[in-house]
């Protein structure tokens, strides 16, 4: 490949006046550039192709690793054996000695359970538990299918108080 490069250059000239002016004075100068081999040009497609296969590995380690963390696990964790000791046994003596035990009362135990464990992080704004019904109350009211004036009411000394405005 041949290029062209412009260089200009000022020469001086004696005007007929004895005055000294420039005039530009213009030369081609012709430059070759080394030609690619051809080596290159046959594997110039690779280097798109592996910074796509990069990406791709970025991409699905990212994801991969993002499912993972979702993931809840449902087994206990090593060392919470003797740190749950007094709950079972706890549970063990109401399951014993309560009167009206029955299966409906058993899934209330859990539910009272899980929601004093998250009541007890002490987040009140934040982090709580709702059952399937309540949750679906909240879905509903969230869609717009509510009724009423949108706030939490609590009766305190037969007076109502306002807990918190939707």
């Amino acid at each position: 490949m041949v290029m062209a490069i412009l260089k200009t250059t000022k020469r001086r000239s004696q005007s007929f006046r004895n005055e000294e002016t420039w005039q530009p004075r213009f030369r081609v100068t012709l430059v070759s550039q080394p030609e690619r081999s051809t080596a290159s040009s046959r594997w110039g497609w690779l280097r798109p192709v592996l910074a796509f296969a990069v990406l791709v590995v970025i991409f699905g380690a990212g994801f991969t690793l993002g499912r993972s963390r979702e993931a809840i696990s449902r087994t206990p964790p090593k060392d919470s054996a003797a740190a749950l000791e007094p709950f079972w046994e706890t549970w063990n003596l109401a399951e014993k000695h309560y009167v009206g035990r029955n299966g409906a009362q058993r899934q209330h135990l859990v539910q009272g359970a899980i929601k004093g464990m998250l009541d007890s992080l002490g987040d009140q704004g934040h982090t709580h538990y709702e059952t399937q019904e309540q949750f679906e109350r909240y879905a509903k009211v969230m869609n717009g299918e509510g009724h009423g004036i949108g706030v939490r009411l609590r009766l305190a000394n037969r007076q109502p108080r306002v807990l918190s405005a939707m």
